[in-house]
């Protein structure tokens, strides 16, 4: 599902098995999917790069997108 987040939200990124927090700003069009770990985290794909997000701080503050 695509959204448009309403408010700037801190990401997690792991690389190199390093965890980094990284700001996502705010009217970022975001992909969100499921994490198949935790219900209480999704995956974004922000510009080709994939992070660990909360549920909550990505789907309540932001805008579902339509696709055609």
């Amino acid at each position: 599902m695509l959204h448009r987040l309403e408010r700037a939200t801190m990401v997690l990124a792991l690389k190199d098995n390093h965890e980094a927090a990284v700001p996502i700003p705010a009217g970022k069009l975001v992909q969100v999917t499921p994490s198949a770990e935790d219900d209480r985290f999704v995956i974004l794909k922000v510009d080709g790069e994939r992070f660990l997000a909360f549920a909550s701080d990505v789907t309540m503050p932001s805008s579902h997108v339509e696709t055609l």
